[in-house]
């Protein structure tokens, strides 16, 4: 728009449809070490989708010194996959046959903005918002046939989820270089974290919201221009993967299957790092 005003767009989209074909899982079940039965699973799974990326981007340098960048995304992710599974006995019994479909439906949105401001030639200050949410719909059907045929969901494995997640974050960071040979960056960001899964199936919610500071310490020195000394320390954290917390069941064979748990807690990392720098070429940690 301007020498100093820049703006970009980008758009990416993605689809897949994918067969697995005929899978099979042969077990053999023991009592006592004496083989009594065998099984044989065979599965066809299929899983098809699609997923949209989109950015809105925008950079203003206001000055020599200073600049300001802006960006607006939004996710789209939406996928179904079936499953038939039939299972087989030997000495004979009565098959156990299976139908599973999930569908998922993912929208993400967030917006940043990143200010950088070099005060003086040794100190440059850094910060920075960010707001992101996420919307997920999920659902699951289960069937099994008896031996007259029909089908039902007696182990009650139907199902629909829904998750919502807001992080709100902020951020300062300044870098300070005392002498060409030695420099320090201190940072600290605050996060807010609101999440809510619902289980609409069996009326169930999980609910959850906290609020963390994370600070940050980054020290350099060089000694001569072969021999440097770099300290650093962070802390961090760590969400489940949204997968991990559907409390789907989805079942591998009758007696394996997965499931996630919507109780699951982030995880906290103190990380503390010591680096030595040789001939600018060979680095130790």
């Amino acid at each position: 728009l301007h020498k100093n005003h820049v703006v970009g767009v980008m758009a990416r989209y993605g689809f897949w449809d994918w067969d697995g074909g005929n899978q099979l899982i042969n077990t053999d079940i023991f009592k006592n070490d004496v083989k009594y039965q065998n099984e044989k699973t065979h599965s066809a799974p299929t899983e098809e989708g699609y997923d949209v990326n989109a950015n809105l981007n925008y950079r203003w340098d206001i000055d020599s010194t200073s600049n300001l960048t802006v960006d607006v995304d939004y996710v789209r992710y939406k996928y179904d996959s079936k499953t038939d599974m039939n299972t087989d006995y030997d000495p004979y019994q009565t098959p156990y046959i299976t139908h599973t479909s999930q569908n998922s439906k993912t929208n993400i949105y967030s917006f940043k903005a990143d200010y950088e401001n070099s005060l003086t030639e040794k100190t440059k200050l850094s910060a920075g918002l960010k707001f992101s949410k996420v919307d997920i719909s999920s659902g699951s059907s289960f069937r099994e046939q008896d031996a007259n045929g029909n089908w039902s969901d007696t182990r009650g494995m139907t199902n629909d989820y829904d998750y919502k997640e807001n992080v709100n974050a902020a951020y300062l960071s300044v870098h300070h270089k005392f002498t060409p040979d030695f420099d320090v960056q201190l940072g600290l960001r605050t996060e807010q974290t609101i999440m809510k899964g619902y289980n609409i199936t069996i009326d169930s919610l999980n609910k959850r919201r906290y609020t963390n500071l994370f600070p940050t310490v980054f020290v350099s020195k060089k000694f001569t221009d072969n021999h440097q000394l770099t300290a650093s320390y962070s802390y961090r954290i760590g969400r489940p993967s949204y997968w991990l917390l559907n409390p789907f069941v989805w079942m591998l064979n009758p007696y394996t299957y997965n499931q996630g748990n919507p109780d699951l807690q982030p995880q906290f990392t103190h990380a503390v790092k010591l680096s030595y720098t040789l001939l600018i070429v060979f680095i130790t940690s």
